[in-house]
C-alpha cells in the first residue's frame, strides 16, 4: 500500500498545471479598474417602470358575450322539439376522448346513451339500443352537444 502511496505522489509532483494563454495578475488589475470607473459614473440611467395596460374593472353579475351555438344546432322557428332539430336519421358521435369523458359528470341516461354511440347508427338506432324514447334521447345529446360532448355528421 505503501508503494502506490509514493508513486502517486510522484506522479503529482511530475504534473504541472498548464499557464492560461493570459496573465492573470494583469486580467486582475484591469478587471479591478473598470470595477472602480463603473462606480464612479452615476450617470448611468436607471429602468423605467413598465406601464401597465388599462383594464375595465370587472362588473359582478355580468358575464361575457357568449357565442352562438353551431348553425345546425340552433333552433328554428318551425321547430317543435328536440327530434325535430336533430332529426332521426342524424348520426351522433362523440366528440372527446375517453379521459375527457370521465371527468364530465353526466346523468345515468346521459352515460346509457354514450356508451351506445359508435358514429355509425342514427340516432333513432341508437335511442332504441338504449332502451329511450327517440325525443328524449335527442333531447339529452342537444345538452351534450352543447358542452361539446357530442356533435353530429
Amino acid at each position: 500500500m505503501s508503494d502506490d502511496s509514493s508513486r502517486k505522489k510522484v506522479l503529482d509532483q511530475n504534473r504541472s498545471t498548464p499557464r492560461p494563454p493570459f496573465d492573470p495578475q494583469a486580467f486582475a488589475r484591469e478587471a479591478e479598474s473598470r470595477l472602480r470607473t463603473a462606480d464612479q459614473q452615476p450617470n448611468t440611467p436607471s429602468p423605467r417602470p413598465l406601464q401597465r395596460p388599462k383594464v375595465p374593472p370587472l362588473q359582478w353579475g355580468r358575464t361575457g358575450d357568449v357565442p352562438p351555438a353551431p348553425p345546425e344546432l340552433q333552433e328554428s322557428p318551425w321547430t317543435f322539439n328536440a327530434l325535430d332539430a336533430v332529426g332521426a336519421d342524424t348520426v351522433p358521435v362523440i366528440a372527446l376522448s375517453s379521459v375527457d369523458l370521465g371527468r364530465i359528470a353526466m346523468t345515468p341516461d346521459a352515460s346509457r346513451l354514450l356508451n351506445q354511440i359508435d358514429g355509425v347508427r342514427p340516432l333513432h338506432v341508437v335511442c332504441s339500443m338504449a332502451n329511450m324514447a327517440a325525443e328524449e334521447g335527442a333531447t339529452i345529446l342537444l345538452e351534450l352537444a352543447e358542452q361539446g360532448v357530442v356533435s353530429f355528421l
